[in-house]
Order: C-alpha cells, then structure tokens, then sequence
C-alpha cells in the first residue's frame, strides 16, 4: 500500500492502491504518513478521513479472514447495520439445544436483518418480540413450540438475509459456502448444556437411533451425558448427509472422533459471531458492537428458562460423579479464548456496556414510530 501526503495540506490522505490488511490502527495510518500520533491530530479535523480510510481497507467479503474493526467501540454505537452485518449476512444461525433461543430477539433488533424485500419477503417489525405471552400461552413448560409459531407467521427463512434460523441442522459440507463469514452461535458450557438437556425430557436423545436398537434409552444423567456427549462437535461437522431422515445431528451416534473435535475448532474461527451463553448480558453487548443496532431489554431476558432453582442459574453437577465432555469442552474453551478476543477488539467490558445495559432498561423493545406492533399466535 501507498499512501501519498499532499504537500500543504496535512489532514489530506489520498489513497492509492489497497492492500487487504487485517486491521489498521489510527497509529499506523499516521506512521505511514510521517506524522506522529498525537492527541491534536487525531482527534481533529482529520478524524473523518482516519476512519474512512480503516473502512477502505477492510476485506471485503472473503470468508477465511479474521473480523476487523469495523465498528467504533461501545458506547459510541451505531443504530445502523454495521460493515461487518452486511458482509455476514446471509447469516447462518447455529443453534445447539439449550444454548439460548433468545438469540432470535437480538437478530430481530438487528436493523437491516429482516427488511422489508418487495414480492419476496414482508419484513418483520422491529419492535416484534418472541417471549411466551405472544408465541407460547398454550405450551408447555419449557416453551416448545415457541420459536416455530412465530416462524409461522414472518417465515424468517423467506428472508434473503437469513440462511439458517433456530433448528439443530447440523453444518456438514455446508460450511465452506455457507457458514464460513457468515455463522452466528451461542456455546454454552458443556455439562451444564447436557444437564439442561436432560431435564429437558432428555431434550438430545436420537429416538430413532434408540428405536433401531442403536443405544438404549438412558437411566440415569451420568449415562445420558455419555451417550450425547459432543453435541455441539457434532453439529459443527455433521449435516444431513450423514443421516437417513434429517439434519438432527446432536445426539446422533458414534461419539465424535478427536479429528472432528479439530474441525470443530477451527470452523468456529471463522464463524461471524461466537458468544457464550453464560455471558449472556456481554454477548448481547457485543452483538451491538460487531453488527450495529439498539440495545433492548427483550434481548436481554431469558424466553425459555430451564428448571434451575438457585439464583446463579448453574446446575449442580454431582451426578455427574466427576465426569466431563472430553468432546465439547475443548470446543467451549477455545470459544471462550475466541470470545475474550472479540470483547478486547471491539472494547466491551461490564464497564463500557453500561450505555448498553441503560438503554436496554429503558426500551424493551426498540422504539419505532409509526411501526405495527408484533403479530401474535393463534
């Protein structure tokens, strides 16, 4: 890359030729000009064209590369789609069982997920919100059904920026053309996700697989965690194709082998967004400053809660006897170091979402004027 400083007039950069960086710091830009970065300068008058040059020198759309900073930090967030969500969309949301359904509320906010495309998609409006009152009066206690009744009036799949949305289709050789850039999930600590299954009416377990003589239907915790141990492994490297009737991967057998446990982990890499279901609150905040959008409070709640009675929401794991998820923990780990990553490169802390979290206490659902309000079921 050439960068040329007119002669005279010092707060005029002409670029001349892009090379596909990574990232390009304010500091960087002014040591390839000569210039020192000092506070007058980069905060004055060439503020403007420090950052259109960082937006110039994104990478476009390429689905192998890191996420750059294509956001300003919180809480200087913007209302509009952001860089980044235009070129992860269509997004590909990866929903493993009990990592967080909530997800969708926060997609719905997304400003520029669900527009409105004449005669292929009616839009869905911006102050919808999917919680029980509206899409599960009639359900059971775990809420079922709720994410598919909304599904059935604004056909989210319609949507020409949606690829996937909130089943447990597995990924499988679908990654490279549609995952890759464009993934969006959750990942939640493995035995606290496998006990949340089990109470779950054993939420993971692949009746077909028992009914076919495969495995016999777990007893007890420990043997239910045994048998779907893996799961989000193995929604990260199965699909459809390696099964008879459907894309339900997370329970289905053998166990992962450890070359999947490594595709796992490198698939996540390239995912647009990874967030972790007990951070649920900095996940949120995040999203806000990786894609853009206002922070409301519906995203912030939890619209299908498990049957955990303490208040740090955390099961009690001795049933489990000791036993872990040799499969899915290195997964969660490495999503954690990928997570931690994000939260320093976008500057989200409990401290600097506090603009969040007060805008989120203030509008449960972003204020749109004029807008029709959430069409409810049934």
């Amino acid at each position: 890359m050439l960068l040329a400083r007119a002669m005279n007039f010092p707060c005029c950069i002409v670029l001349i030729h892009v090379t596909c960086l990574h990232k390009l710091a304010s500091s960087q830009v002014f040591g390839y000009l000569g210039h020192e970065s000092d506070s007058s300068f980069a905060e004055g008058e060439c503020e403007n064209s420090v950052v259109f040059i960082q937006t110039s020198l994104q990478r476009e759309a390429t689905p192998t590369i890191e996420k750059k900073l294509y956001q300003e930090p919180v809480p200087g967030m913007v209302q509009a789609p952001t860089l980044l969500l235009k070129n992860s969309m269509p997004l590909a949301w990866l929903h493993a069982p009990k990592t967080g359904t909530s997800l969708g509320n926060t997609i719905i906010h997304t400003p520029g997920v669900f527009s409105t495309v004449p005669g292929v998609f009616s839009g869905v409006p911006m102050n919808c919100v999917v919680n029980e009152t509206l899409y599960c009066q009639q359900c059971d206690e775990f809420n079922d059904g709720m994410i598919s009744h909304w599904s059935t009036i604004y056909h989210p799949l319609d949507s020409p920026s949606i690829y996937t949305w909130s089943n447990h289709a597995g990924v499988g050789t679908d990654f490279d053309e549609h995952y890759a850039g464009h993934g969006i999930m959750t990942i939640r600590q493995p035995e606290q996700r496998l006990i949340s299954s089990f109470n779950h009416h054993m939420h993971d377990l692949d009746l077909e697989g028992v009914i076919q003589g495969h495995y016999p239907v777990p007893t007890t915790l420990l043997e239910y965690a045994q048998t779907v141990q893996g799961c989000t492994v193995r929604m990260l490297t199965r699909g459809a194709e390696d099964l008879t009737n459907s894309g339900a991967v997370c329970g289905r057998m053998p166990v992962p082998t450890l070359k999947e446990v490594k595709e796992a982990n490198r698939r996540i890499d390239l995912f647009a967004f990874v967030g972790i279901t007990e951070h649920w609150d900095l996940s949120v905040c995040l999203w806000r400053a990786m894609f853009g959008g206002p922070c409301s409070g519906a995203d912030f709640e939890n619209n299908r809660p498990g049957t955990s009675s303490n208040s740090s929401h955390e099961y009690s794991t001795e049933s489990l006897e000791g036993w872990t998820d040799q499969y899915d923990g290195p997964l969660y780990n490495h999503a954690l170091e990928l997570f931690d990553a994000e939260l320093n490169r976008y500057h989200v802390s409990e401290s600097s979402c506090q603009f969040c979290f007060q805008q989120a206490e203030l509008n449960w659902v972003p204020q749109v004027d004029g807008e029709p309000a959430c069409q409810p079921f049934g």
